[in-house]
Formats: C-alpha cells, sequence, structure tokens
C-alpha cells in the first residue's frame, strides 16, 4: 500500500517537475550546493533516500569521490531508472538497489485500517477510533550503515495524501479527523529519524532537504499544516547534533493560485556521549 502511494506520488512528481522545470532546477541547484559542502572527502556507501527517477540533487561532482551509492526506498520501478539514469549520465555504476521502508511499517499499518473503512468492514467512528489508538512501532535496525547519507524531500508527508483522500467524508468531524492525521504523521516522522540514526554510522554524516511551510498556506481540506514546525527540535531529539543549516525558497507551483515552501536543509551527526 505505502509502495502504491509512492508510485502516486512519483508520477505526480515528474509531472509537476516538467511543468515547472526552471523553478524547480532553481531549488534543485541550492540542495546541490548544499550536499556539496557537506560530503565528506571520500565516501564508502552513501545512502540516498528519497529516490526520483534522475535524483537532480545529485551531480558528477559529488559521485568523484564516492565508492558506492545504495538507493534506499519501496518504489521499485522508480529506483531502478534512477539506477539507469546514473550510469548514463555520469558513468556511474556502483550502485545498489534496497527496498526501505524509512517508516518501519507504520505507514503501511494506517493504510491497512483505511482500506478497512474503504472497503465497508468497519464504519467510520471506529475508524477514527482506531486510528487514535495506532501503537508506535519499537524501532529497531540491525542491518548496513552508511557513512553519509541524504534524506531529498519532505520529511512529513507520509500522511497526507490520506487526509486529502478522506477528508471530505470526515468534515463533520474535520478537527478531530485532522488532529488524529497529524499525531500520526508526527509519529512518522519520529519513526524515520529514529532509523535514520540507527542507518548512520558512529561518525557518519546526515543531510536532510525538506520542505517546512507553505506559503501561502491553504485552508480546511487543503491545509497542509502537516508541515515539520519545529523541524530542527525533532532531529535534535532524534539524537542528532546540527552541524550547518541553510533555508532558501522553492517556488513549487508558481502559478496565481499556486503556492512556495521554505526549505531547510541541515547537515548533522551522531551526538558524542558526554563523559
Amino acid at each position: 500500500m505505502h509502495g502504491k502511494l509512492n508510485k502516486d506520488w512519483m508520477d505526480d512528481y515528474e509531472l509537476s517537475y516538467s511543468k515547472f522545470k526552471p523553478q524547480w532546477d532553481e531549488h534543485y541547484a541550492q540542495v546541490r550546493s548544499f550536499i556539496l559542502s557537506s560530503l565528506p572527502l571520500s565516501v564508502s556507501n552513501w545512502g540516498v533516500i528519497g529516490v526520483t527517477s534522475t535524483i537532480p540533487e545529485i551531480n558528477l561532482q559529488m559521485l568523484k569521490n564516492v565508492e558506492k551509492l545504495t538507493l534506499l526506498d519501496i518504489y521499485t520501478d522508480g529506483m531502478y531508472r534512477a539506477r539507469k539514469f546514473l550510469g548514463k549520465q555520469y558513468n556511474f555504476s556502483s550502485i545498489d538497489i534496497r527496498i526501505f521502508d524509512i517508516t518501519h511499517g507504520f505507514v503501511d499499518k494506517v493504510l491497512s485500517e483505511c482500506s478497512q473503512f474503504e472497503d465497508e468492514v468497519i464504519e467510520r467512528e471506529y475508524l477514527l477510533k482506531i486510528l487514535s489508538r495506532v501503537s508506535f512501532p519499537e524501532v529497531e535496525y540491525k542491518g548496513a550503515q552508511y557513512d553519509f547519507i541524504t534524506h531529498l524531500g519532505l520529511m512529513d508527508y507520509y500522511l497526507m495524501p490520506v487526509f486529502k483522500t478522506y477528508c471530505e467524508r470526515f468534515a463533520d468531524v474535520y478537527e478531530e479527523f485532522f488532529t488524529i492525521m497529524r499525531k500520526l504523521n508526527d509519529q512518522a516522522l519520529e519513526i524515520s529519524l529514529k532509523l535514520l540514526y540507527q542507518l548512520l554510522s558512529t561518525n557518519g554524516r546526515l543531510v536532510i532537504s525538506s520542505p517546512v511551510t507553505r506559503l501561502p498556506e491553504g485552508k480546511g481540506c487543503d491545509i497542509s499544516l502537516f508541515w515539520v514546525k519545529d523541524f530542527i527540535g525533532h532531529i535534535e531529539e532524534a539524537g542528532f547534533l546540527i552541524i550547518e543549516k541553510s533555508e532558501h525558497m522553492w517556488e513549487e507551483f508558481p502559478l496565481e493560485n499556486g503556492h512556495s515552501h521554505k526549505v531547510i536543509n541541515v547537515l548533522c551527526e551522531k551526538k558524542k556521549d558526554v563523559i
């Protein structure tokens, strides 16, 4: 289910990028500049989370001192297209593909409950009760670690499509539905950051680039208050130390009724224990 969500997002992304390429390329140039300034002199394994078909946040200059890239996502087709593009564009072939859910199955669990409502197995009131009690999974990871990780794109997008899909059907209990969905989305974000902490090697570096506000903000079912309000606080609570930070504006939809985002880029590492 989460994979289908990612595929739909990828399809929308490709269409929007082609429409607003000049504005989006300006945004990507800012992200590339930040990544370049954050890259260690050499990287043995770069973990890339937030994979699109061309990964415009990466260029040839970055790959010169990188031994291997590992693409980490749940949308397999997107990762294969990205690997093909990077190989053809930059002659870089040391790329692994790994199916990986940065929410540790949490979003799938929420989507599974929503599908029961969609199939009329459960009533609306019961769905609200279930969603308000979805358990927070124990985040335990024992796989490969990476000395450099980039998480690119929305850090708190996970459940926004679910909110958009069902919002009108919960209009009379909007505040309750919104509060529950936002809480679930916050939990998904916390899980992702805890997992990122375990993915990163002891002396590794993590770069996160994410929109944090939308201007102008939407209203009602078009609201996007899932955007992280205390972005830095979330990261620090997960055990990371912020080393560098930058901000820029992204004209995502430069139309009369469109919107822009403030994007925050952060470089961080694991906090060292104080003796």
